[in-house]
């Protein structure tokens, strides 16, 4: 089931981050990615005195109370749903109950039947139903008694011959039938037998078809038994009929139990099912009642998440219009170029505001020029806001927004004709991960490159990353530079070199490192090891920079020189590029940086 919250973006008072949560939001971002925000939510909710908590707490409000609404709705729905469950049920079991109870009366009719179903199939037979149906028995014609009667005097007289022949004859067991019939039935249709059979050509052709249907050896047999006059005509209808009578009695009986037997399975079967719709009712109710626990912890992970979760897309997308964050076509949130410049300028705010670092306000190396009033390109402008602009602009872009965007800020940009371009060598060499070098050159850099634009957003900047290799860096990439392999000074005052001749103007070169040359480039190669062949290729290469007019100076910053050796091997290097080594200390790299570059002369002395 769908959970409908309300759409707390529709307000009618807007979220709106101050500039000091804001400065916080870059600077947890930079440091630990866009995940950090939920941080950031997390501790102002508990905090409580923040417009983040108040907001929270105010959504938390709404969406209990819509919770509630929720909750009772789910409860009737849920409610419906158990009676209609158990209304189902109750019906369709019924419905079997009724089929069992019909289903058990025709077992018992056809038990207290089985009389009445022998009586029909007895009835049913040729032989048995003319029995039965024989009201009166006819007296047989004389010439059939007179025959009887001659029969029994021969028998007399030839006595002694027949009894001769009985005894050597062999005596075949009597067939004895015991059969359970109807005694109104069977009684009365074996006792008109004999008499049937004489006065009756109806019924004794019935009977003689019954007798020829047995095997030839049983009819001659006996026939010998009624020449010798141990069997008549009349014994035999009598035994034939009971036969039949056992067979139909088997027949019925057979037919009771199968028809009994299959209303025990439909029974049977109609108990399973009433089982199968108990089971099933069961497994109905309990499935609803996983439901409706799923659907509480979902109403109370709503409550817990849907605050944070609204003031989380609110705080993305107010950074998103404000151009710091972007998202991908995977969905994914980067970082953009304009929030690395921002932060850039909260590094310089903080490394310039220090104490030793702290410049005189309007101290520019280029000198004055004239202003134009165009849109905000760079933090560092915001300084020269024109405010009525900025809001006209604001109105105009979205009236309904009562917070400015960085889009929106109009500046007065001042054009000057003299640029510098400043050239940063950062050191990214397996040494700088001690003592927290690495995080000082991020720090400098940044601040560095803030300071340079601020004097002139048309002043260049690039970042060198050096090890064993050279890599020319965004702000992005050296804030997630990670220490690895040598370092590669020649390579590095190379590069700057082709920098300085391929752009013109004014260059200044800094180099952040905390040692000497380790690695050198050989026929288009960088190869690590050999510290000599590896000073000697960046003395080399400080002395072709020196030659270059563009080079306006070269500053090495060394982060904590071990002994006097790496100072005088510095030296050495500095000066053969024409600059100066300044020992330095991590912590106080970022300013040290940012002194050098405010005592840069206005116009660059004379190359030797």
């Amino acid at each position: 089931m769908k959970l409908d919250l309300p759409d707390c973006r529709l307000r009618a008072d807007p979220f709106a981050l101050s500039a000091e949560d804001r400065r916080e939001l870059v600077r947890r971002i930079a440091e630990g990615g866009v995940e950090a925000i939920d941080a950031f939510i997390r501790e102002k909710e508990a905090a409580g005195d923040s417009t983040i908590a108040a907001r929270i707490r105010k959504l938390r409000e709404e969406l209990l109370a819509r919770a509630e609404e929720l909750r009772r709705r789910l409860a009737g729905e849920f409610s419906g749903r158990e009676e209609a469950i158990e209304a189902e049920y109750r019906a369709r079991l019924a419905q079997l109950q009724d089929r069992e109870r019909m289903l058990r009366g025709d077992l018992d009719r056809l038990r207290a039947g089985e009389g009445a179903a022998l009586e029909a199939s007895l009835r049913a037979n040729r032989v048995i139903g003319l029995a039965l149906d024989a009201d009166v028995v006819a007296r047989a014609p004389w010439w059939r008694r007179a025959l009887r009667w001659l029969g029994k005097l021969l028998r007399v007289i030839l006595f002694p011959i027949l009894w001769l022949l009985r005894l050597v004859t062999p005596r075949r067991r009597r067939e004895s039938v015991d059969i359970a019939v109807p005694a109104g039935v069977g009684g009365v249709a074996l006792s008109r037998a004999g008499d049937l059979y004489l006065s009756s050509g109806e019924f004794r052709q019935a009977v003689r078809s019954r007798l020829r249907a047995a095997p030839a050896r049983e009819r001659m047999h006996r026939a010998w038994e009624r020449l010798l006059g141990l069997e008549d005509y009349e014994s035999l209808a009598q035994k034939a009929m009971a036969q039949m009578a056992a067979e139909e009695a088997e027949r019925a009986r057979h037919d009771t139990d199968d028809r009994a037997r299959r209303i025990e399975e439909t029974l049977a079967d109609i108990v399973e099912r009433e089982r199968e719709a108990a089971a099933r009712r069961e497994g109905s109710t309990e499935a609803l009642e996983r439901e409706r626990e799923a659907e509480a912890r979902r109403i109370e992970q709503a409550l817990r998440d849907a605050p944070e979760a609204e003031v989380r897309e609110a705080i993305v997308d107010e950074l998103s219009a404000a151009g710091l964050l972007r998202r991908t076509a995977a969905g994914a949130l980067l970082p953009t170029i304009q929030f690395m410049d921002r932060f850039a300028a909260l590094v310089y705010h903080e490394e310039s505001t220090s104490g030793s670092s702290r410049g005189s306000t309007g101290e520019y190396a280029e000198g004055e020029g004239h202003y134009r009033r165009e849109p905000l390109r760079s933090a560092v402008e915001v300084s020269r806001m024109d405010v009525l602009a900025t809001k006209l602009r604001a109105r105009t872009r979205h009236p309904h927004v009562r917070h400015l965007m960085d889009d929106d800020v109009v500046v007065y940009r001042e054009e000057r004709e003299s640029l510098l371009q400043v050239v940063l060598i950062v050191d990214r060499s397996g040494s700088m991960e001690e003592n927290g070098r690495m995080e000082a050159a991020k720090r400098a850099a940044l601040a560095l490159h803030h300071a340079v634009r601020a004097r002139n957003p048309r002043n260049r900047v690039e970042v060198l990353l050096m090890d064993t290799s050279l890599e020319k860096a965004t702000l992005r990439q050296v804030w997630d530079a990670t220490p690895r392999g040598f370092t590669n000074t020649g390579a590095a005052l190379r590069l700057a070199r082709g920098i300085a001749e391929r752009r013109g103007g004014r260059t200044l070169v800094y180099l952040i490192t905390d040692g000497l040359p380790e690695a050198y480039t050989k026929g288009g190669e960088d190869v690590a090891g050999h510290p000599e062949k590896a000073m000697a290729y960046a003395k080399e290469q400080a002395r072709l920079m020196r030659r270059e007019r563009g080079v306006a100076g070269f500053v090495m910053l060394l982060l904590e020189p071990e002994d006097e050796m790496y100072v005088k091997a510095a030296e050495a290097l500095a000066r053969e590029a024409g600059g100066r080594v300044v020992p330095v200390a991590p912590k106080e790299l970022a300013s040290t940086l940012l002194k050098e570059l405010r005592a840069t002369p206005a116009v660059a002395p004379p190359r030797a």
